[in-house]
């Protein structure tokens, strides 16, 4: 009796029963598609007759209409790379479906199965610095920024470019509070695409190269209390304490319209100060 062949593959963590059952024929062929290098997260269950419908495994095991053979046909017109942030490793695009992609890990000699909707995989692209008007650089923060909506005025704004599409933006301007003095400019904005790696650390390093240049000689950020401010401290910026608990712009002395985002409560308060000209001129 010929052997049958199903494929089950795992997204997200969770394996999932492919619906096609392939012959000897039919198997040999969708695996010459691929030279018969079975990525990672993909295995294949060999059964004879009705085997397959008894194994407990199987049974269990959730459907998906995903077309594999569309996957292993698939070629890619520019090659990319992706970083696999959970393992630190480099990913590279031989066949994309979808968001379905065949990536050779060089770290490991191995393809393997990914999905690019899984947010530890970050596209390592190549940036160049091009101008962005304030409302243009308000509209993509509307669109992508998680917490906040664009601001209303800046000192200037800068934007990264990958591949002809806008990959982030970050927006500065000088702080109105009395305390800062006129060389202190603040970060407002740092907004990128969530599918780019390393993106936020490339707009910080652009304010601060811009801001120095300006003669701005401290530079002031604020996260949220769950966030670690990696791309901050990655820059040199230093955690300065904690803000007092914000109600928000709208007080019954001063009535405002509050944006449709905005993130009430606690915050923590980043400085970076550039202490001699060496530096301010670095």
């Amino acid at each position: 009796m010929d052997s049958k062949h199903i494929i089950s593959i795992r997204i997200g963590g969770v394996w999932h029963q492919l619906p096609g059952i392939y012959s000897e024929k039919e198997f040999d062929a969708l695996m010459d598609l691929i030279g018969w290098e079975v990525p990672m997260n993909v295995t294949v269950f060999h059964f004879h007759g009705t085997e397959n419908e008894r194994n407990p495994v199987m049974r269990e095991r959730p459907r998906s209409d995903i077309d594999i053979e569309a996957l292993f046909k698939a070629e890619v017109t520019k090659h990319t790379t992706y970083l696999d942030a959970s393992r630190n490793r480099i990913m590279k695009v031989r066949r994309l479906f979808g968001t379905l992609a065949i990536a050779y890990c060089p770290s490991t000699d191995l393809l393997h199965l990914i999905d690019l909707d899984d947010p530890r995989y970050r596209q390592v692209a190549q940036y160049k610095a091009v101008p962005i008007s304030l409302n243009d650089a308000r509209e993509f923060v509307d669109r992508y920024h998680r917490h906040c909506v664009g601001t209303k005025w800046h000192k200037f704004s800068v934007a990264l470019e990958t591949g002809g599409e806008i990959a982030g933006v970050a927006i500065a301007s000088t702080p109105k509070a009395p305390a800062y003095d006129k060389q202190t400019l603040e970060l407002n904005r740092v907004c990128a695409k969530p599918q780019y790696h390393n993106a936020c650390s490339k707009l910080i390093g652009m304010i601060l190269n811009i801001g120095k240049t300006m003669g701005y000689r401290t530079f002031i950020s604020y996260t949220l209390m769950d966030e670690d401010g990696a791309s901050l401290r990655a820059a040199g910026f230093e955690f300065a304490g904690y803000t007092a608990d914000s109600k928000g712009w709208d007080q019954p002395s001063r009535p405002r319209e509050m944006p449709e985002r905005y993130p009430m409560g606690i915050k923590k308060r980043w400085v970076l100060r550039i202490e001699n000209k060496e530096e301010l001129a670095a």
